[in-house]
């Protein structure tokens, strides 16, 4: 799927393991619940799965479609 298309939201269960690879773009950037960036060069994968432990994050508070408007 091109990131020009989109892509829609995706669920999976708690112990699902999500990997995703970019290739064939001169960079790209993964996002992280609307607040982390981090550009990567090509060839590059992210991996996303339940950590061992709870992560504790403190900030302040967001707004869900305030940080959709950041990904312009």
């Amino acid at each position: 799927m091109a990131a020009a298309e989109g892509m829609p939201p995706l669920v999976v269960d708690r112990d699902v393991t999500v990997s995703i690879t970019v290739e064939g773009s001169p960079e790209a950037v993964v996002v992280v619940d609307g607040r982390i960036r981090e550009y990567v060069e090509p060839p590059a994968e992210a991996t996303v799965e339940l950590a061992a432990e709870p992560v504790r994050m403190a900030g302040p508070a967001s707004d869900f479609f305030e940080a959709l408007e950041k990904l312009d």
